[in-house]
């Protein structure tokens, strides 16, 4: 991964409100922040999408256990399964 400096863009508060983002200042200064964007390779992002869906499907797990009545209502396990079984057939992330 690399860090580039960058400058934000001229009345990007504006811009993000635009999209939906209202929460991008607080006291201390923004939350959101555009003096930096991210660079990565291919395997970089494979892996992030990994880590994504290994986490995802421990919440789900968590949420089973701590609430299996309103997991089962929602057909949370039915959809875990599924996506479970998508991501085995291609590499990207289930949608």
């Amino acid at each position: 991964m690399q860090r580039h400096r960058c400058t934000p863009r001229p009345a990007w508060r504006e811009k993000v409100e635009e999209t939906g983002l209202t929460y991008h200042s607080h006291e201390a200064g923004p939350y959101w922040d555009e003096s930096a964007c991210y660079e990565f390779t291919a395997a970089e992002i494979e892996r992030l999408e990994q880590a994504a869906r290994a986490l995802h499907y421990l919440c789900i797990d968590a949420a089973e256990q701590q609430a299996p009545d309103l997991a089962a209502a929602l057909h949370v396990v039915v959809l875990r399964e599924k996506n479970r079984r998508a991501a085995l057939t291609r590499s990207s992330p289930p949608r």
